[in-house]
């Protein structure tokens, strides 16, 4: 059997939330099935949403079709609820993908080959 999951946490340290997700296997669109309502869940009582993210995806091995248009519908939905997104890889192809997807993207996107940077980066000011 093929492993693939979206894996999220929320944490909300003083006025401030972060996200932490990790991507592994190949996305279906069962996993947005499933994250969506769990991620939306999540933030339905937060007022003025600002929430850091970091994505871990150094194990994705890609999205099927229908899992990428979820994934657009998401980003179109909840873009703006998010003011940085550290996203941790191993390929020179997402760190290509995430400069061009920074051009669209209201808050700051960065790609990092490690989770201690892109931590530290999120905490910045």
């Amino acid at each position: 059997m093929e492993k693939h999951a979206i894996s999220f946490r929320m944490i909300n340290l003083k006025d401030e939330f972060y996200c932490y997700m990790e991507i592994e296997g190949k996305i279906k669109h069962e996993d947005y099935e499933f994250f969506v309502p769990v991620f939306e869940n999540a933030i339905k009582d937060i007022k003025d949403v600002h929430i850091k993210l970091l994505v871990d995806i150094t194990k994705i091995e890609g999205w099927e079709l229908h899992a990428a248009w979820d994934d657009l519908k998401f980003g179109l939905k909840h873009g703006t609820e998010f003011s940085k997104i550290a996203l941790i890889g191993n390929d020179k192809l997402y760190e290509y993908g995430t400069k061009v997807t920074n051009w669209f993207t209201p808050g700051a996107m960065k790609y990092f080959d490690n989770k201690e940077d892109a931590k530290n980066w999120l905490e910045e000011k």
